[in-house]
Protein backbone atom coordinates (compact mmCIF):
# COMPACT_ATOMS: atom_id res chain seq x y z
CA UNK A 1 0.00 0.00 0.00
CA UNK A 2 1.14 3.61 -0.63
CA UNK A 3 0.56 6.23 1.75
CA UNK A 4 1.07 10.03 0.73
CA UNK A 5 1.47 12.56 3.41
CA UNK A 6 1.41 16.52 3.17
CA UNK A 7 2.00 18.53 6.15
CA UNK A 8 0.87 22.24 4.88
CA UNK A 9 3.37 24.52 7.62
CA UNK A 10 6.07 24.18 7.67
CA UNK A 11 5.51 22.53 3.88
CA UNK A 12 6.53 19.12 4.17
CA UNK A 13 5.55 15.72 2.23
CA UNK A 14 6.62 12.15 1.52
CA UNK A 15 5.74 9.10 0.02
CA UNK A 16 6.06 5.89 1.95
CA UNK A 17 5.39 2.35 0.85
CA UNK A 18 4.02 0.46 3.49
CA UNK A 19 3.33 -3.80 3.51
CA UNK A 20 0.56 -5.06 4.61
CA UNK A 21 0.97 -8.20 7.07
CA UNK A 22 -2.17 -10.22 7.20
CA UNK A 23 -3.95 -11.27 10.89
CA UNK A 24 -5.13 -14.38 12.16
CA UNK A 25 -6.59 -17.02 9.18
CA UNK A 26 -10.78 -16.37 9.55
CA UNK A 27 -12.38 -17.17 6.39
CA UNK A 28 -11.60 -20.04 3.83
CA UNK A 29 -13.39 -20.46 0.31
CA UNK A 30 -13.49 -23.95 -1.14
CA UNK A 31 -13.34 -24.89 -4.67
CA UNK A 32 -14.03 -27.76 -6.55
CA UNK A 33 -16.26 -29.55 -8.66
CA UNK A 34 -19.48 -30.62 -7.66
CA UNK A 35 -19.25 -33.52 -9.66
CA UNK A 36 -16.95 -36.25 -11.55
CA UNK A 37 -16.54 -39.17 -13.35
CA UNK A 38 -15.61 -42.67 -11.12
CA UNK A 39 -11.64 -43.10 -10.88
CA UNK A 40 -11.06 -39.29 -12.49
CA UNK A 41 -8.58 -36.49 -10.99
CA UNK A 42 -10.34 -33.14 -10.51
CA UNK A 43 -8.97 -29.99 -8.89
CA UNK A 44 -9.57 -28.84 -5.57
CA UNK A 45 -8.52 -25.41 -4.04
CA UNK A 46 -8.66 -23.09 -1.24
CA UNK A 47 -8.04 -19.94 -0.17
CA UNK A 48 -7.76 -18.44 3.38
CA UNK A 49 -7.90 -14.91 4.15
CA UNK A 50 -7.95 -12.92 7.60
CA UNK A 51 -10.95 -11.05 8.68
CA UNK A 52 -9.95 -8.06 6.72
CA UNK A 53 -9.63 -10.07 3.45
CA UNK A 54 -6.05 -10.25 3.32
CA UNK A 55 -4.46 -13.68 2.11
CA UNK A 56 -2.47 -15.63 4.23
CA UNK A 57 0.43 -15.88 2.98
CA UNK A 58 3.73 -17.50 3.38
CA UNK A 59 5.97 -14.53 3.65
CA UNK A 60 6.06 -14.62 7.54
CA UNK A 61 6.66 -18.66 8.01
CA UNK A 62 4.64 -21.06 6.46
CA UNK A 63 1.08 -21.93 6.95
CA UNK A 64 0.37 -25.43 6.92
CA UNK A 65 -2.93 -26.99 5.67
CA UNK A 66 -3.32 -30.79 7.01
CA UNK A 67 -6.33 -32.57 5.26
CA UNK A 68 -7.34 -36.33 5.14
CA UNK A 69 -10.05 -37.82 2.30
CA UNK A 70 -11.54 -40.98 2.41
CA UNK A 71 -14.13 -42.87 0.37
CA UNK A 72 -16.15 -45.63 0.32
CA UNK A 73 -14.77 -48.95 -0.19
CA UNK A 74 -12.67 -49.81 -2.28
CA UNK A 75 -11.07 -46.29 -0.61
CA UNK A 76 -9.18 -45.88 -3.34
CA UNK A 77 -9.68 -41.74 -3.29
CA UNK A 78 -6.68 -39.83 -2.31
CA UNK A 79 -4.68 -36.61 -2.99
CA UNK A 80 -2.89 -37.30 -6.12
CA UNK A 81 0.77 -37.44 -4.76
CA UNK A 82 0.12 -37.60 -1.25
CA UNK A 83 -2.27 -39.91 -0.26
CA UNK A 84 -5.17 -39.83 2.03
CA UNK A 85 -3.39 -37.56 4.06
CA UNK A 86 -2.40 -34.07 3.19
CA UNK A 87 0.25 -31.65 4.71
CA UNK A 88 1.30 -28.56 2.31
CA UNK A 89 1.78 -24.89 3.13
CA UNK A 90 -0.49 -22.32 1.64
CA UNK A 91 1.35 -20.53 -1.25
CA UNK A 92 2.50 -16.64 -1.85
CA UNK A 93 -1.02 -15.88 -2.22
CA UNK A 94 -3.02 -18.03 0.61
CA UNK A 95 -4.09 -20.40 -1.51
CA UNK A 96 -3.77 -24.31 -1.99
CA UNK A 97 -4.60 -26.30 -4.63
CA UNK A 98 -4.06 -29.93 -5.39
CA UNK A 99 -6.18 -32.98 -7.27
CA UNK A 100 -7.87 -35.38 -5.77
CA UNK A 101 -8.39 -38.58 -7.61
CA UNK A 102 -12.46 -39.74 -6.86
CA UNK A 103 -13.15 -43.32 -6.16
CA UNK A 104 -13.34 -46.23 -8.52
CA UNK A 105 -16.76 -47.44 -7.05
CA UNK A 106 -19.67 -46.19 -9.13
CA UNK A 107 -22.85 -44.91 -7.44
CA UNK A 108 -23.92 -41.49 -5.64
CA UNK A 109 -21.13 -40.32 -3.25
CA UNK A 110 -22.32 -36.87 -1.71
CA UNK A 111 -20.68 -34.98 1.32
CA UNK A 112 -23.00 -33.26 3.32
CA UNK A 113 -21.68 -31.12 6.75
CA UNK A 114 -18.12 -32.87 6.24
CA UNK A 115 -19.36 -36.48 5.86
CA UNK A 116 -19.22 -38.53 3.09
CA UNK A 117 -22.89 -40.20 2.76
CA UNK A 118 -23.39 -43.15 -0.50
CA UNK A 119 -26.47 -43.51 -1.24
CA UNK A 120 -27.05 -46.88 -3.18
Amino acid sequence: MQINATINAPALSGLVIQNIDHDSPYNVIFDHSAKGEVATEVFFNMSVTDRWGNPIDNRRGNHDINLHIHGPAPDDCNFVGYGHDLNKPLDLNGNLSVKVKLTSKRGSNKYFNGYLWQYQ
